[in-house]
């Protein structure tokens, strides 16, 4: 999936999914500013974050899960006007 250069601010790609362990992101942002992203597990336990600073337009960022256990987790991103959450599969 694509992100337009017009600013879809609807859209946070994710890839690959399910991964291996190195997980990029995509989404696109109104105006620049700090932008969290967590990984949680299905208990609600934060196992990875990180924040970024972004400038407005298209942001991509990675996320190395490689040290975290096989299954599923909640990837949750965080911008000033948006919250996304997708699922992830980690597998080995």
């Amino acid at each position: 999936e694509e992100i337009d250069q017009t600013g879809d601010a609807d859209v946070l790609v994710v890839w690959p999914n399910p991964t291996t362990g190195l997980l990029q992101l995509k989404t696109w942002l109104a105006e620049a500013g700090k932008v969290e992203v967590m990984v949680q597990d299905l208990t609600g336990r934060t196992a990875k974050s990180n924040q970024f600073r972004a400038e407005a337009g298209v942001f991509e960022a990675q996320m190395n899960l490689e040290d975290l256990p096989m299954g599923m987790y909640l990837l949750q991103v965080q911008t000033s006007q948006k919250r996304f959450l997708k699922k992830v599969v980690l597998m080995r």
